[in-house]
């Protein structure tokens, strides 16, 4: 048996922090639904993460909270550090999202429409490009990046 201690590994940085988060709408004739009724979770760096639940069950709003579509009811959410609330610019600057709902341009190639989302974003001119590219490499899409 060896006397070897192992070292604690360090945690990633928080990526996303959700604490209490809410979001209630008011329908008519039924008054107010909660789409969202308070959870808690942390995103780390590097991790892989889902949000798992039936039709309904807020996964979307939830994702629309946390790029800033939609104001929470009740809760924190940052995102990078930055409130949803308070630092909307700075989290939109930070991530995109996309849900069935999110309009695209079907005459544009994946290529163009990143190209197009990045200026409607205000990104630097100069950093298009090369930020087009290195998403389209990420996300290995390459072989589809020009194709209409």
């Amino acid at each position: 048996m060896s006397n070897t201690m192992l070292e604690p590994v360090p945690l990633a940085p928080i990526t996303v922090e959700v604490e209490g988060l809410t979001k209630s709408f008011m329908e008519d004739g039924r008054g107010e639904v909660r789409a969202v009724a308070g959870i808690d979770f942390v995103c780390r760096e590097g991790e892989v993460f889902g949000l798992l639940g039936a039709n309904g069950a807020g996964k979307t709003t939830t994702l629309r909270m946390l790029s800033t579509v939609l104001n929470p009811t009740a809760g924190k959410a940052r995102v990078l550090g930055f409130d949803v609330e308070t630092h909307g610019e700075e989290v939109r600057r930070s991530l995109g999202f996309h849900s069935a709902s999110t309009a695209l341009y079907p005459r544009l190639t994946a290529r163009e429409t990143l190209d197009f989302f990045a200026r409607v974003n205000q990104v630097p001119s100069e950093r298009v490009k090369p930020r087009v590219d290195r998403l389209i490499e990420r996300f290995g899409i390459g072989e589809y990046a020009d194709a209409r």
